[in-house]
């Protein structure tokens, strides 16, 4: 039932953003910016290839930005160039939502249309969000622990609780594990995007609290290959591992034995050229609205 959910919304989807193209083709002069959380990480990689390749097949100049590594403040100077640029509109993706509202709010007030992506910036006035429905991608993992761990054990989670997106995430399995009182959570570690951390912490448990701690969940990219890579090298079975999205280094460790590596690809990586054909398109339509150039059934 949820896959054919999944499958009418997207069709539903690509039949509004058609509906809007209808409205003629964009201006080679446009310039769309995709401001991202972190250059480095693969998720955002494959998603700035997707709105590359979307650009190009719109005709319109793109230009991909953010940060080399986690780091918001220098994220919010990347969306102010952005704006200070004039760019037709803005691709976010949110990494501290209270940090970015202000910025936000400065381009929609500067007729500059922003989409965040991947996480959201609720309070800011941004136009919406595209993203999965991340409280039950939280729901779903949580049932999947409670079955590896046959209702009993502790967890250790990895996160960056800033982000709305991990509040969501971590809210649906605490959510699902209320049906399961015998597994108990009991640390949540901010990463603070540094994957190091979880490595070290990972290397801390395994030294003085191996036997006390049953299951480790990583509800953000970064954190699954360095608590697989530790559980391997010191040839720790027995464990159970969670992991996010699709990052080759996380992906290598599916195969082997000592742990079961659940890993829960993002639905918005896959779309992201749908996203950028939503977003491209819409803002589009609402030009129209204001300059009308086109029939009367694309400003309906």
């Amino acid at each position: 039932m949820l896959r054919s959910r999944k499958l009418f919304s997207l069709v539903g989807l690509a039949l509004l953003a058609g509906s809007m193209l209808s409205c003629g083709p964009h201006d080679s002069d446009e310039s769309f910016v995709f401001v991202a959380a972190n250059l480095q990480v693969p998720y955002w990689q494959a998603s700035g290839a997707g709105f590359k390749k979307a650009g190009a097949q719109f005709k319109v100049r793109t230009d991909f930005l953010g940060p080399n590594t986690y780091d918001p403040k220098a994220e919010r100077e990347a969306l102010d160039q952005a704006v200070q640029q004039k760019a037709t509109g803005i691709l976010l993706g949110v990494t501290d939502p209270a940090l970015l509202k202000d910025s936000i709010d400065k381009a929609i007030a500067a007729g500059i249309p922003v989409i965040t992506m991947d996480s959201d910036a609720p309070a800011s006035k941004r136009l919406f969000f595209i993203g999965t429905n991340n409280y039950q991608v939280g729901i779903s993992g949580g049932m999947r622990l409670a079955q590896e761990l046959k209702g009993k054990g502790n967890v250790v989670f990895f996160t960056m609780p800033d982000q709305h997106n991990m509040q969501d995430r971590l809210q649906g399995y605490r959510d699902a594990l209320e049906h399961s009182p015998g597994i108990k959570i009991t640390r949540v570690v901010d990463i603070q995007g540094d994957p190091r951390i979880a490595f070290d912490t990972t290397t801390q448990i395994i030294g003085k609290e191996k036997d006390q701690v049953d299951a480790f969940v990583c509800l953000e990219a970064q954190s699954g290959k360095e608590v697989a890579g530790v559980l391997n090298s010191y040839h720790i079975t027995g464990k159970v591992v969670m992991a996010m999205d699709t990052d080759p280094e996380t992906l290598q460790f599916i195969p082997v034995s000592y742990t079961h590596l659940d890993v829960y690809k993002r639905q918005v990586m896959e779309c992201t050229v749908t996203s950028w054909f939503i977003f491209t398109t819409s803002i589009r339509k609402i030009e129209r609205r204001i300059h009308p150039r086109c029939s009367r059934s694309c400003r309906r």
